[in-house]
């Protein structure tokens, strides 16, 4: 099947008709003030993720268009309290959508998988402490095939295919230049957290056929990733006879205290600087690739939209002058 439209999702103005591909994140039918039932939507591309709505939509079969499906939407895009929202007025059931249409939907990381991984086994292949490495190791090959195309969040920062390895790749890099400048740092120990920082993730987001996230599961919405990546820890510890490893602790306690405050999720702040390190290589990674992101949509000159996980802030796009 080709991809019969051409607007994305994030180019839609006020008033606009348009004709798209868009994966349906969320439907809803609900019943109007008039008693009329409708379809309150999330749907998203590559590009954006937005709200929708169908009136006069009580004859639409949910068996079909539920959470996961590829469908073709016709409409008109409507500003509502300063956002953009789609008014649906067709929709018709892609059955089987090609690579083509999944690549239109959802956007891949900018290194391919199996590099990625290649090279972040090849670092924990060279971890000097025989029990951090063997604990690293084994999760990375046991969860080999899921790490190659999991995104970094459903929503957030690095929200794509291979997501999750190319977060991990890039603060591995950064990792070894803070190493450089702080060798008194156990650089097994910070590789290591760093390797599995997320690997939680990969429990706690529910993937549809296609590799794209749909919803967190009941034990990510229960416990959260960083409760269950130390559970993935501790259980290949476990396996390993090193449950009772220093190594194996220190490892434990950075992936608890990576988010640094609770109400972020860490029950913990950082008593370790390995883990300490963690956390900023995390925040710096995550906010720059929401500061492009942000800044990629915008020309010279000009101001991004507030983003929320910015502290709502509006970013500046400086140019120099020529």
């Amino acid at each position: 099947m080709r991809i019969t439209g051409e607007n994305m999702l994030i180019d839609l103005k006020n008033g606009q008709k348009f004709n798209s591909i868009t994966f349906i994140e969320k439907i809803t039918k609900k019943t109007a003030s008039n008693g009329k039932i409708y379809l309150d939507m999330v749907i998203k591309d590559k590009s954006a993720v937005m709200n929708g709505k169908m009136w006069s939509a009580d004859q639409v079969d949910l068996n079909i268009f539920r959470p996961g499906v590829v469908a073709n939407i016709s409409g008109r895009a409507d500003e509502y309290n300063g956002k953009m929202q789609v008014i649906i007025e067709n929709m018709q059931w892609v059955e089987t959508p090609t690579d083509e249409v999944i690549a239109a939907l959802y956007a891949t990381a900018p290194m391919d998988g199996g590099e990625m991984y290649d090279q972040i086994h090849a670092a924990a292949t060279k971890i000097e402490n025989a029990h951090l490495r063997e604990i690293v190791c084994g999760i990375l090959a046991d969860n080999k095939e899921r790490l190659l195309i999991f995104p970094g969040a459903k929503q957030m920062h690095h929200a794509y295919r291979g997501g999750l390895l190319y977060h991990t790749h890039t603060m591995l890099r950064h990792a070894r230049a803070v190493i450089e400048i702080y060798p008194y740092l156990k650089k097994d120990l910070l590789y290591a957290a760093v390797i599995l920082h997320d690997i939680g993730k990969l429990d706690e987001i529910g993937l549809d056929e296609y590799g794209i996230p749909l919803e967190y599961s009941k034990d990510g919405k229960l416990l959260g990733h960083i409760v269950q990546g130390i559970c993935m820890v501790d259980n290949k510890a476990r396996e390993l006879q090193l449950d009772k490893s220093e190594a194996a602790l220190a490892l434990k306690h950075c992936l608890l205290s990576h988010h640094y405050f609770s109400e972020y999720g860490s029950p913990k702040m950082p008593m370790i600087a390995e883990a300490e390190v963690l956390y900023y290589l995390d925040v710096m990674d995550a906010r720059m690739f929401q500061m492009e992101e942000a800044l990629s949509a915008v020309e010279d000159g000009e101001f991004t939209q507030r983003i929320y996980a910015l502290e709502n802030r509006s970013l500046y796009k400086f140019g120099e002058e020529k």
